[in-house]
């Protein structure tokens, strides 16, 4: 029950974060080559969320990481994680790419 709860939540904050548009500050991914993280507590979990830019050619995080918008990459990838903060359980995971392109647009 615990662990369907946990799904559930991860679910609800990826929903949330997909309803945002690119430059949302919630997507800000800028800092290090690690992206963003952002840690909150509900309940009896801990949400984690981690944004980061990707480099759309190779699928991976870019070799020259961006520090300021200019050198945006188009592309992000949000993690979103939860797991009771008394780790019994597996920790539920969810990841999604967010793109700067309009779809249909390229």
């Amino acid at each position: 029950q615990m662990q369907s709860k946990a799904i559930y939540m991860a679910q609800t904050e990826m929903e949330k974060l997909k309803a945002l548009k690119y430059y949302d500050s919630d997507l800000d991914a800028l800092g290090n080559v690690d992206g963003m993280t952002v840690i909150k507590t509900v309940d009896d979990f801990l949400v984690r969320t981690t944004v980061k830019y990707i480099d759309p050619k190779t699928g991976l995080t870019p070799e020259k990481y961006p520090f300021e918008l200019s050198e945006d990459t188009g592309l992000k990838e949000v993690t979103v994680s939860v797991k009771r903060k008394d780790n019994i359980g597996s920790q539920a995971n969810l990841v999604t790419f967010i793109s700067k392109a309009k779809p249909g647009r390229g």
